[in-house]
């Protein structure tokens, strides 16, 4: 959260972070009943909150595509209902989820939805350190990949950010061009792992929050 760190500080302002491990922001629906409960008071506490400037993120495909840390089958992790039962359809629930939250959150505030980091299906920093001591080749990630596990996701982010009125800003198309997908930035990686930015992608984030910010009051 280096970026949003930074963003508070170049405009002067201060903020709240709210997350709970594995839990996206979405209404009436998570991977877990906690995650229910815990979006609730959020919501709760924002609408009676003076209006402000709200950040939505999170890994969009992992709760959509009901994916694992791991791997890119669908279907593995169920989403939960608020009643308690499994959602017969986890990519339908998430749409509806998130379509909840951004209509709530937006009545009373401005709503900057960030979509879709790729991902690697293997730690960045350790890649790049065994191919300089071992000569092993980097992974690489395609565009073409990244659509496949991401894609469906990042197009149901950005078509409810739209009905929403929200401002949405696009990661992956600087992340990612045509081809490929970057790991790296003048030598050095842009993510901690395989999915969590380094401080060098937090600070790509934070320029692309800022120039996307610039084009709409």
């Amino acid at each position: 959260f280096f970026a949003f760190d930074n963003y508070g500080t170049d405009k002067g302002v201060s903020g709240r972070l709210a997350t709970m491990p594995s839990c996206a922001p979405l209404l009436g629906v998570a991977r877990s009943p906690d995650c229910i409960a815990f979006n609730d008071r959020i919501v709760a506490y924002l609408d009676t909150a003076d209006p402000m400037d709200v950040f939505v993120m999170g890994w969009w495909a992992y709760y959509a595509e009901g994916l694992r840390n791991f791997g890119t089958t669908r279907g593995e992790v169920p989403l939960v209902l608020a009643v308690g039962r499994e959602a017969p359809d986890t990519f339908a629930a998430f749409a509806d989820g998130l379509d909840a939250m951004l209509a709530r959150v937006a009545q009373r505030h401005r709503v900057i939805v960030i979509n879709s980091i790729p991902k690697y299906e293997t730690s960045v920093p350790k890649a790049m350190v065994r191919a300089l001591r071992f000569g092993t080749d980097l992974p690489v990630l395609t565009r073409a990949e990244f659509d496949a596990v991401q894609g469906r996701a990042t197009q149901a982010v950005a078509d409810l950010a739209a009905k929403h009125d929200a401002l949405l800003v696009e990661p992956h198309r600087v992340f990612c061009d045509d081809r490929l997908c970057q790991m790296a930035q003048d030598g050095l990686p842009l993510y901690m792992d395989q999915v969590h930015l380094s401080v060098t992608g937090n600070a790509l984030l934070l320029q692309i929050v800022m120039d996307r910010l610039e084009m709409r009051p």
